[in-house]
C-alpha cells in the first residue's frame, strides 16, 4: 500500500468522472453513468500512477 500524505490530494479527470484521492481513501463523482469495468480499470491505472509519486512522502 502506499503511504499517503495527509495533504496529498491527487484528482484525475475523465470525460465520465472525476476521482479524488484524498489521504488514500478513493471518492468518486460520477456525471456520466461508468460501468463497474470502466471505472475499475481507471481506478487501477490511477493507483499506478499515484504510487511512485506519493511514495516515501
Amino acid at each position: 500500500m502506499a503511504a499517503w500524505s495527509m495533504h496529498t490530494t491527487l484528482v484525475y479527470s475523465t470525460a465520465n468522472a472525476t476521482v479524488s484521492y484524498p489521504s488514500g481513501r478513493a471518492e468518486w463523482s460520477v456525471g456520466d453513468r461508468v460501468d463497474d469495468c470502466n471505472r475499475n480499470a481507471e481506478l487501477n491505472l490511477l493507483v499506478r500512477i499515484a504510487k511512485p509519486i506519493n511514495d516515501g512522502h
